[in-house]
């Protein structure tokens, strides 16, 4: 990711990966027609502890700049579709964004700087 430090690209990384496992069977079952927090999944995603919850955010933000990244670099001629597995981005930053995350000073800057990366 451009515009992020050694120090951020190593801590996105640790996020990431503690993340992944927590994330991949909301994932695959999300399917963009139901909200994240009503199914089976989504609950099973929201009910993980908070400092894995924080991992997951992280992981969402940078799933987002990401996306945002690729739009941008798209062919104006082409339109670039958004599928079930964009959304469900946005829909883990919805249902994080009003739980109170033990987000240390790191994560923030971390998820500041990739927020400020597409701008």
């Amino acid at each position: 990711m451009e515009g992020l430090r050694d120090d951020q690209r190593g801590l996105l990384a640790r996020h990431q990966e503690q993340a992944f496992d927590a994330l991949l069977p909301a994932s695959a079952a999300f399917q963009g027609t139901v909200r994240l927090r009503v199914t089976p999944e989504g609950r099973a995603l929201l009910a993980l502890p908070p400092a894995l919850l924080v991992s997951v955010g992280v992981s969402a933000a940078a799933a987002v700049e990401g996306r945002q990244r690729q739009r941008e670099q798209a062919d104006s001629k082409r339109q670039v579709r958004a599928g079930a597995q964009d959304v469900f981005w946005y829909e883990v930053i919805e249902v994080l964004k009003r739980r109170r995350l033990p987000f240390a000073p790191p994560d923030i800057e971390l998820i500041l700087n990739l927020g400020t990366s597409t701008m």
